[in-house]
């Protein structure tokens, strides 16, 4: 799996942790930043990939947290993501 991808992954989990499962029709949640993304080895076909999110920091409509993807307990990428949310 290329890591762009498992970034990807990354920010939509966190998405979804951010917004607590509130749906709203009138709230939109942006990307708006990725720090200290590492890459410590490549997901291969048959690996499943376990993804977490922890927020880290809320201030205001500013959301940071913290993303980490895992195979079979072993680190595959730690990323800082950050997001902003509209009215």
């Amino acid at each position: 799996m290329p890591g762009v991808l498992i970034v990807e992954a990354l920010a939509q989990v966190g998405g979804i942790v951010m917004s607590d499962g509130a749906s709203s029709d009138q709230t939109i949640g942006l990307l708006t930043g990725i720090d200290n993304c590492r890459f410590k080895r490549q997901v291969k076909p048959g690996d499943q990939l376990l993804l977490e999110f922890d927020v880290t920091r809320i201030k205001g409509k500013i959301v940071k947290g913290k993303g980490v993807a895992k195979v079979n307990d072993e680190l595959v990428c730690e990323v800082e993501i950050m997001f902003a949310f509209t009215d």
